[in-house]
């Protein structure tokens, strides 16, 4: 279960219900180059889903650096992939952020510098699966709701100008697995705490 990019295919999250499993891929925001026969790298939530392991069952060579995080309910893996070189490593229990810079990686993003601390302190924890997206969420919400800043590069929701385009983000989704389920809601308008919706998830 994900979202579709209409032009290139993929996605940049997929849910797989039945396992109780996420994947989303992080990319340094710009296409693959179109030389060379690299596929988009939205096919690879969906293939690491599906893998046993990611080094062995997929193709990792057929695609531009990436950045690869996958949860279940009893682990999370941090992927880092430069071209050539995987890099795996476990990602323990806790808050953290994570963008195509790394795993926490303060130090050199500036936006999850900024961000960190406050997310995790509004956390929504203990965890209430009840009561809808907005009882689930709580303070994430709340964050949210302040977090378009146009122009800031460092912003929680971004939104700037280049090349006679306007780009930023787009969507949020917010999930949580537990051992029995799944909860997961998105927003087309993450900005505005009444707009999130449960995602159905057929098990």
């Amino acid at each position: 279960v994900g979202g579709c990019d209409l032009q290139a295919g993929g996605t940049w999250l997929a849910v797989d219900p039945e396992r109780r499993a996420v994947a989303t891929v992080f990319t340094p925001g710009v296409p693959a180059p179109a030389t060379g026969g690299q596929r988009t790298r939205g096919h690879l939530p969906l293939s690491a889903l599906s893998a046993v392991s990611l080094e062995s069952d997929v193709d990792l060579e057929a695609y531009a650096s990436f950045a690869l995080l996958m949860v279940d309910a009893r682990r999370a893996q941090w992927h880092a992939w430069n071209g050539s070189r995987l890099r795996t490593e476990p990602v323990p229990a806790g808050t953290h952020t994570a963008n195509i810079d790394g795993l926490d990686a303060t130090a050199v993003s500036p936006r999850q510098a900024r961000w960190l601390p406050t997310v995790s302190a509004s956390a929504p924890v203990p965890f209430d699966p009840g009561g809808g997206p907005q009882g689930r969420w709580r303070g994430w919400l709340d964050l949210l709701s302040r977090g378009l800043e146009p122009e800031r590069r460092d912003a929680l929701l971004t939104r700037h100008t280049g090349g006679g385009r306007v780009h930023g983000t787009k969507s949020v989704a917010l999930l949580a697995l537990r051992k029995d389920d799944i909860r997961y809601d998105v927003s087309e308008r993450p900005w505005d705490p009444t707009s999130y919706r449960a995602v159905p998830l057929a098990v």
